[in-house]
């Protein structure tokens, strides 16, 4: 599959989650974004269903909001074009979306919401976003390794 980011449900800051149905996200390099479904005596994945795709794009990164609960999944991603990073120019093309993803057993795939648009990508990857202790998302751009 490639470069991934992966993410499993979390627990909102000082709350817990319980789950009967242990769920992995995972976001790809070709701008597919999964749910894994493991089997919690094994470990290992046994379904696997695709929630989102963003054509000429890669996944870069994946963090679920604080507020997210079993019920009302939220998550943040980073994403940018697919082939950026090989343009001389550099590129704007970075995006951070808010997804909201079904829970298990709903039909449909994740509703996403761009929030941010235009951030530098290409020279300057978009990296993963993650939560402060302030609950506010933070997202970063690195140079891109050589």
């Amino acid at each position: 599959m490639g470069n991934i980011g992966l993410s499993a449900l979390r627990p909102p800051l000082g709350g817990r989650v319980r789950h009967t149905r242990p769920q992995v996200r995972a976001g790809c390099r070709t701008g597919t974004f999964y749910r894994l479904r493991i089997d919690p005596k094994t470990g290992l994945s046994t379904a696997k269903d695709k929630l989102l795709t963003l054509d000429g794009r890669k996944i870069l990164g994946l963090a679920f909001d604080p507020e997210a609960t079993a019920h009302e999944l939220v998550a943040w991603i980073t994403y940018d074009d697919r082939n950026a990073e090989q343009v001389d120019a550099g590129t704007f093309s970075g995006v951070i979306s808010r997804l909201v993803i079904p829970v298990l057993g709903q039909s449909g795939g994740a509703k996403e919401t761009q929030y941010i648009m235009g951030l530098p990508s290409g020279w300057h990857l978009l990296d993963g976003g993650t939560f402060g202790p302030d609950r506010r998302l933070y997202g970063f751009t690195s140079p891109s390794a050589a």
